[in-house]
């Protein structure tokens, strides 16, 4: 009913992180991350697997920053991420 109030623990770092400089993707799928991080920087994406395309991943960088720690960052959690002929190309 429109009386039943209730309380709950709710993470805001995805509603904060932006405001705070960062891009935040917790449980995004990789093509998702990447069409983002593609626009903001102007470059395309070109995933060759659909599975990696669509595998959810955690990740967190500051915005603006060099795309070369983007791509460094990818590597760290896994996944090969490189920059090539103005596209991030994972696979």
């Amino acid at each position: 009913t429109e009386n039943n109030w209730y309380r709950r623990q709710v993470d805001t770092l995805p509603y904060t992180s932006w405001r705070d400089g960062f891009y935040y993707y917790d449980d995004i799928a990789l093509c998702d991350v990447l069409a983002q991080l593609g626009e903001d920087y102007g470059l395309g994406v070109e995933i060759a697997n659909p599975s990696l395309a669509q595998k959810k991943i955690h990740f967190t960088v500051e915005r603006g920053c060099e795309v070369e720690r983007i791509v460094h960052i990818f590597h760290t959690i896994g996944i090969n991420v490189n920059v090539r002929d103005g596209k991030f190309i994972a696979g």
